[in-house]
């Protein structure tokens, strides 16, 4: 019967595992959880650095006056914004904007 002989095979195959000593065991499982808690550390702090930036683009975005865009730009010569200092920078970047159109029938 092949479930008896699966079995049976298992019995045999787990006698000759050479399993860790309690040390051993003791000392591994607390290798792996310092890993993990380095691994939480680092993501933890990769989270709260994009969390900062993302607050900053969205206090950024907030502070822009709505009443400043009059129409809107389709193309034409923009130019280059240093964000971190808001003072233009030296040159201009030529922008094209496609046309937007309703492909569904």
């Amino acid at each position: 019967m092949p479930l008896v002989d699966y079995l049976q095979e298992s019995h045999q195959e787990l006698k000759k595992v050479t399993w860790p000593t309690r040390n051993q065991a003791v000392r591994l499982t607390l290798l792996v959880l310092g890993f993990c808690l380095a691994a939480a550390i680092v993501i933890g702090a990769m989270d709260a650095i994009f969390s900062f930036g993302h607050q900053k683009l969205i206090d950024y975005a907030a502070s822009v006056n709505p009443a400043e865009i009059t129409e809107p730009v389709t193309s034409g010569t923009v130019p280059v914004v240093d964000v971190g200092n808001e003072q233009p920078a030296a040159g201009t970047v030529n922008v094209t904007i496609p046309e937007i159109t309703d492909t569904q029938q």
